[in-house]
């Protein structure tokens, strides 16, 4: 199966808010 590279970024900028999120979350503990 072939991925778009659209969908890949969107993909991917989500899945790097995530990371961004969990990582301020950790910090304020």
């Amino acid at each position: 199966m072939k991925i778009h590279p659209t969908t890949l970024a969107i993909v991917y900028s989500f899945i790097e808010a995530l990371d961004k999120r969990d990582y301020s979350t950790a910090n304020k503990k």
